[in-house]
This record gives C-alpha cells, structure tokens and sequence, in this order.
C-alpha cells in the first residue's frame, strides 16, 4: 500500500496504487509510475500505456482551478494527492480502453473540438497538423493510433500519443524514427467527460 510523509500534500509517497501507479521517491522528489505485470518493456500494451501517462502528466497544468478541486474526494478517500488521483483514475479507465476525463463524473457528448488536417511523410518521421474548430466546447483531443504497413485498426495496444486542445492554434506534432516506407494511422476524438467516439477513416502517409 502507499506509505505517505505530509499525507495532505502526498510529499514523499512510496508504494503501489490500486494496482495502477508505484511512487518512487528519487533525489528529484516523487516520481509515479505505471505497474506493469508484463516483463517486456517495448511490448505494444506497454508502450501504450506510457503514451497515455505522458498525455495526463502533459495535460493536468492545462486543467482549470476547478478540475483540480474535482479530484479532492478522491484524492482524500485515497489519502493522496489530487494529482495522483486524477492519474490512477485515468489509468485504470484506460487499460479498460475508455478514454480519460477532466474530471470524474458520467460521459457527455461532444459540442466541439478540433481535427487532423493534414498528414505528410518526411525522412524518418510523419508530421501530423492539428488544428482545433472556432469553439473548444467540450471536446478535449484525441488519441493517435499507429501500424506500419496499409492497414491500421484503433485499438489500445497501438496508442502513439494524445493530442488535446487548450487554444485555437495551429499545431504541428511529429512521429519520429520511422521505418521507411507507408503508415497508417486512426485517431479516436474524446471529450473532456472522456466519450470516446468512433475511429475516423484511415490516414497514410510514407516515409523516406
């Protein structure tokens, strides 16, 4: 079980998590990581889930005031911190491959969001540009599947990374240390509730 020093504030947290999370104290401070009963690191599962990690960890500085607080009864039934809340709640929803959410609470449809609008293979890597619509609502991202090859099915074993929208800019994101040769790729777009809508239709682009 996780052992706490200054539990209000979850300074200096060791131990697993509901399964989800191990805290490892380190010269830096706390550090939360993903357990994974797996052996192989570069396994699909795996990778998969250390791209949904770095989204949330990405993500939660981005979240309002109000997020934050969402996440305090959780985090006090826990006796943690809001923040480890927030991840091992997320988590745990996506190895069930549903997607994440601001704040815990029921799914709610999407209002807006944004899109892919172009894919465009270069030497060793894909570029993919994103650019969010006239409104954010409440539409949060998406999550960028990948497979080498002509083919590729959204699934939770080819998650790449996650892309969300916090302004209306124009947003370039690069997939690097490719193969040459053609990549298929799916997006799933995502509320800030965490629906999950359907897989768009197949991109492709080929690397040099």
């Amino acid at each position: 079980m996780v052992r706490l020093v200054g539990p209000l504030f979850s300074r200096e947290a060791s131990g697993p998590l509901a399964g989800i999370l191990d805290f490892v104290r380190t010269a830096q401070g706390t550090n939360a990581r993903v357990i994974r009963p797996a052996n192989d690191p570069a396994s699909a599962p795996q990778i998969s889930s250390r791209a949904m990690l770095a989204g949330l960890q990405r993500d939660w500085k981005n979240l309002t005031a109000a997020d934050h607080a969402a996440w305090e009864p959780l985090a006090a039934a826990a006796h943690i911190a809001p923040y480890h809340a927030y991840l091992a709640f997320n988590l745990r929803r996506w190895r069930e491959y549903r997607a994440p959410q601001q704040q815990p609470g029921p799914e709610q449809a999407s209002t807006a969001g944004g899109l892919l609008q172009g894919v465009t293979g270069f030497p060793s890597a894909v570029r993919f540009r994103y650019r969010p619509l006239a409104t954010l609502g409440n539409g949060w991202g998406l999550t960028l599947h990948h497979e080498p090859g002509a083919a590729c099915t959204a699934s939770h074993d080819n998650l790449i990374t996650t892309i969300t929208w916090h302004t209306l800019v124009i947003t370039n994101w690069y997939h690097h240390a490719l193969a040459p040769g053609l990549h298929s790729y799916r997006t799933r777009r995502f509320t800030t509730s965490g629906l999950y809508a359907a897989q768009s239709t197949l991109m492709q682009a080929t690397v040099t």
